[in-house]
This record gives C-alpha cells, sequence and structure tokens, in this order.
C-alpha cells in the first residue's frame, strides 16, 4: 500500500493552522521582466494546496523560487519554520522538501531502477531503501515492466509515474508538483491523480501546479488563483470551484 511508502510522520498527519511553507512578498524577475510581483503564499500541514493560473502567469517561477532554482527576493521564504534563504536547492530534499518538475525531468540515460535510487541519494538505510523501491514498483507496476529500460526510451506517463516514485523515495514531508498531467492520455491523468489523491489522504503535504483547473481544485483543500506575477484570489477550493470569474476563466463554465 502507499502508506507503506511514506514515512511514520506522515500517517500520522493531520489538517493543522501551522504553515509548513511560508512565503511573503516573493518577487523574481528575468531581467527587466517581472514574474513574480510579491507573492504570499502558505501551505498548512497536511494540506493539498492547489495554485491556478493561465499560462505565463508566474505558476512554474513560483515553484522555481521556493527550491531555490532562480535567485529571487523576499521577506519571509520558510520551510517548518526554518529560514531557506542561505540554503541551496541542494539542501532542501535533506529537509523532506521535493519537487517533481514540468517535464519529468527524469535522467533519460538511466534505467528506471537507476533513477529510483538516485531519489534516494540522502538516504543511508540501504535496506529500507531497497523495500521502498518494491512499494513504488507495486504502486506503479508499469515501472516493474519497464525496470531495467532507459528512462529516455519511456512513455510520457510513464516518465511522470517515474518522476513522482523519484521523488517519494526521498520520503518527503512536502511535494512541489507542477503540472503533473500535462501532455498525457486521459488514462494517465486519471492514474496521476489517483496517485495523489492517496498521497493527499495520508498525510503528504502537497502544492499542486496543474493546468486542468477544475480537477486540481476538486483535489484541494485551498486555491490560490495567479495573473501576471499576482495572486489575485484565493480561498477554500470549494469556494474557488463556484466563483463566476474563476470558472469564466480557467473551467470553461463561463458564458
Amino acid at each position: 500500500m502507499l502508506s507503506e511508502a511514506l514515512s511514520p510522520d506522515l500517517k500520522e498527519a493531520s489538517l493543522s493552522n501551522e504553515p509548513m511553507l511560508k512565503l511573503s512578498n516573493l518577487s523574481l524577475s528575468y531581467g527587466d521582466i517581472k514574474a513574480l510581483k510579491g507573492v504570499d503564499l502558505e501551505v498548512r500541514r497536511g494540506e493539498c494546496v492547489s495554485l491556478i493560473g493561465s499560462n505565463g502567469a508566474g505558476k512554474t517561477s513560483l515553484l522555481k523560487a521556493i527550491t531555490k532554482l532562480c535567485a529571487s527576493r523576499f521577506d519571509a521564504l520558510q520551510f517548518e519554520g526554518q529560514d531557506l534563504s542561505a540554503l541551496a536547492s541542494s539542501d532542501l530534499v535533506g529537509l523532506g522538501l521535493v519537487m517533481v518538475p514540468e517535464g519529468r525531468g527524469v535522467f533519460s540515460r538511466m534505467t528506471v531502477l537507476e533513477n529510483l535510487l538516485m531519489g534516494a541519494y540522502v538516504r543511508a538505510d540501504a535496506l529500507s531503501v531497497q523495500e521502498d523501491v518494491e512499494r513504488m514498483m507495486a504502486l506503479f507496476p508499469r515501472l516493474r515492466e519497464r525496470v531495467s529500460h532507459l528512462a529516455g526510451y519511456l512513455s510520457g506517463g510513464e516518465q511522470q509515474m517515474l518522476s513522482m516514485a523519484r521523488a517519494l523515495m526521498a520520503r518527503p514531508r512536502m511535494m512541489l508538483l507542477d503540472e503533473p498531467s500535462m501532455g498525457l492520455s486521459p488514462i494517465m491523468v486519471e492514474k496521476i491523480f489517483e496517485v495523489i489523491g492517496q498521497l493527499r489522504s495520508q498525510g503528504m503535504t502537497i502544492l499542486l501546479v496543474e493546468q486542468n483547473a477544475m480537477r486540481a481544485l476538486e483535489m484541494a483543500d485551498r486555491g490560490y488563483v495567479m495573473d501576471s506575477g499576482l495572486i489575485t484570489l484565493e480561498g477554500p477550493a470549494q469556494s474557488l470551484l463556484h466563483n463566476p470569474s474563476v470558472q469564466a476563466a480557467y473551467l470553461g463554465l463561463g458564458d
């Protein structure tokens, strides 16, 4: 079962008012282009939070800023109360914060198994790592069938499964998911959202950036709407689902 692949503290996790991730006045520029313009955002422990918006709104830039892949300015950038300002991107996995990037990002010249083992590079518990490999194969049976194949030869859906499984191998406490359903077949989309739902039910804290705004909000506890580098709306996901402006702009339900 998926719960066996999660660390024990996650199994006991529940929704909390305590922010696990906190951003305050986060700004990011690419030369003269301001991609983020003072973003405030929180994700509480045990929550699934969806971030929706049109292409170019700044959603991926926000995830890159959080994971220190882009230089940014902020009043606060904290994970579990720890200031991330002096840390490098490579330090975050050890803290329990991982990202599944847009475009999968698998190691194409490595096998499926080697990719999974790379996800556990911060761990020293070799026996448990092997057990988690088996759990990932149970969670994603397609990966078992492809275990010795080079990742670069997998389909897009298989690469997305591998990317998520590799992230889970680190036994994170929070996952950032960047467009996990992009470019996938309907069957693969259902599988990916099924796994996200299982992660959510087992206590994983999730920040989900997703082009399918309706599915993202249906999955989430809360949501944020981003436009032109700004947060323009936020609130309970169900409220955003029934907000006329959100329906018209992002859900295809407007007049």
